[in-house]
């Protein structure tokens, strides 16, 4: 009972396991394990994110979260169905179950990181202008986050872009979707940013914002690993 009332002080965990996973999928023959861990590790990572800030949430940030939700899912959903959004692509089965092509995770993924990104920037502006301009920022930090996600994830099969990328030669083995996903990206989480300035999220309860902090940058290692071990010494 102690464990769960209290799942931030095991925040340490988080570093060992994408520490171990970047590193045993980058370089070791074992790299198939891994990739067959990654639902049941983001799933319990989205949990212990929701478990350690639960305290902090406030009720209309729950709808802020569920609306964030729906958005980045919706998306995800029209990006597979036309093509329009990101660019032509389909998901893998290493994101779990898939509804309609889409991964119910990964809108939980959405959400995270938009959530993260909301508490590393400044809460206090003077509104207007200057807070559409934090958003804007927040949204080309989202947009590089994606930068570190896609060759990773694109090399392991989370998703498959089913066109050719936009940059060739070592510039495209790091820039490996269409131009249009990272504006996509940053579109996106731009409007979930607003969102969350709308329903009042703000980085001013900074409890409400650490363990999403924490995970999304441990992420963030993870996949910056796999881009050494993946695209720099088994291209």
């Amino acid at each position: 009972m102690r464990l769960l009332n209290s799942p931030w002080r095991y925040r340490w965990w988080w570093p060992l396991i994408f520490g171990c996973g970047a590193l045993g999928t980058a370089f070791t023959p074992f790299d198939w394990f891994f990739v067959r861990t990654t639902f049941p590790v983001l799933s319990l990572g989205a949990l212990w994110v929701w478990w350690s800030d639960r305290e902090a949430i406030q009720p209309r940030d729950w709808l802020v979260v569920f609306l964030c939700y729906v958005f980045g899912w919706s998306m995800e959903w029209l990006g597979v169905k036309t093509g329009l959004v990101f660019g032509a692509y389909h998901y893998g089965p290493w994101l779990g179950p898939r509804w309609q092509g889409v991964p119910p995770l990964i809108g939980l993924n959405w959400v995270i990181l938009v959530w993260a990104v909301r508490g590393w920037l400044p809460s206090k502006t003077k509104g207007g202008m200057e807070a559409w301009l934090r958003d804007l920022l927040g949204g080309v930090l989202v947009m590089g986050m994606d930068l570190l996600i896609e060759p990773g994830a694109t090399r392991l099969g989370f998703w498959v872009w089913d066109q050719k990328p936009a940059m060739q030669g070592w510039v495209g083995s790091l820039v490996v979707a269409p131009l249009q996903n990272y504006l996509a990206w940053w579109v996106i989480a731009f409007l979930m940013l607003r969102g969350m300035a709308w329903g009042g999220v703000t980085g001013s309860r900074a409890s409400l914002h650490r363990a999403a902090g924490f995970y999304a940058l441990w992420m963030m290692v993870y996949f910056l690993i796999l881009i050494l071990g993946l695209v720099a010494f088994r291209p």
